[in-house]
């Protein structure tokens, strides 16, 4: 076989002669393997992880050159979509370039799961809810004006997010300090001062280690400071987009992230994760999740839930749709049911072991 492909070969350049018929050999054998050729995605490698936009351990996937997305490991769900004329990402931070920036996505946004807990970024103003002494609004910023004086903030619910981080920047030099109360302020769970020993502005970030629906943060202006300013505060959190059921009594679930595999290195991807029992770490379902292109233009894309191992009388949802978002989803094959709440919020829920297929499309 090898001579007839060989004598019979036409190929040029870098492939004549003997090499054609050991190109044409690979290549048979490959077909043979796979039964086609592998798909063409846009970039190599086309799924990899990455800090995405103060979002660590973010798994990005180039489905088309016009659409991506991005999935969170912490929650097992799926982050960001975006696509159109000029997708892609924008690529810094430590990995890149060596800044202290974040990598970020180019061109359409159509799906990003909520993970803003409080932002508070208007300074002409107090915002609403909030309590302030000593303090004066600017264009830029919030001055403190004085030793004692403070900023609080209003009642917030951390309830439904997991591993919540604070980001502020601050404004001349010394330090500020920082109160963190889970009770709505009688006491202080957590204390810190701020990063700032110069005069150039510094952008803060720090975990929260307080939980439940009775949170208050307060920024106080401590002795030996002459000046200090503040903007730029948010709190962003891992929204807990799983949930399940057992014999219709709620059990509080934690999702466990256990890689992904390719299928053909680029014919598609699973992300492995599990969903598990909060009290009692007991598996409840494995899931393998394939993300992919609805068809070769368009945004839509469809997600493929395969699930094994459902525990007895078990029901596992996963909140589909994003936030402030324009997207119809539908039921492609298998037997998981979409449902909607009062919110109008799109579940997809899991009874039954075995494969799911959903589609998403966007304006």
């Amino acid at each position: 076989m090898f001579h007839m492909l060989r004598r019979s070969s036409r190929l040029c350049g870098p492939f004549s002669s003997g090499n054609s018929a050991v190109a044409i050999l690979i290549i048979s054998l490959l077909i043979g393997i796979t039964g086609r050729a592998a798909t063409v995605r846009p970039r190599d490698p086309w799924a990899f992880r990455l800090i995405l936009e103060n979002k660590t351990h973010m798994l990005a996937v180039a489905l088309r050159s016009d659409l991506w997305c991005a999935y969170n490991p912490t929650n097992c769900g799926l982050y960001k979509v975006w696509g159109g004329t000029g997708a892609g990402m924008v690529y810094e931070g430590k990995v890149w370039d060596f800044s202290e920036n974040c990598s970020f996505t180019t061109g359409t946004n159509f799906h990003i799961q909520e993970n803003t807990v409080l932002s508070a970024n208007t300074t002409t103003s107090i915002p609403t809810g909030w309590t302030a002494s000593g303090i004066t609004t600017g264009s830029t910023y919030w001055t403190f004006n004085g030793q004692g004086s403070t900023f609080t903030s209003p009642v917030i619910n951390l309830t439904g997010y997991d591993n919540p981080l604070l980001f502020f920047n601050e404004h001349n030099s010394g330090a500020i300090h920082v109160q963190v109360s889970q009770d709505g302020g009688a006491t202080w769970a957590q204390e810190f001062d701020s990063t700032q020993s110069g005069n150039d502005p510094q952008q803060n970030i720090k975990k929260l280690i307080v939980s439940g629906s009775n949170v208050v943060i307060r920024w106080i202006m401590q002795q030996n400071v002459t000046s200090k300013a503040i903007n730029g505060i948010a709190i962003l959190g891992d929204y807990r987009l799983w949930s399940a059921t057992q014999n219709t009594t709620t059990v509080n679930v934690v999702s466990d992230w256990r890689g992904y595999r390719f299928v053909n290195v680029t014919d598609s991807i699973f992300m492995q994760y599990n969903i598990n029992s909060q009290s009692s770490g007991a598996l409840l379902a494995a899931i393998e999740e394939s993300p992919e292109m609805a068809a070769p233009t368009g945004a839509a894309m469809t997600r493929t839930f395969n699930v094994s191992n459902l525990a007895a009388s078990t029901t596992v949802s996963v909140k589909l749709n994003a936030p402030a978002t324009s997207e119809t989803w539908s039921i492609v094959s298998g037997n998981g049911t979409l449902r909607r709440d009062v919110g109008n919020n799109t579940f997809l829920d899991l009874s039954n072991n075995g494969t799911t297929v959903v589609k998403v499309t966007w304006p």
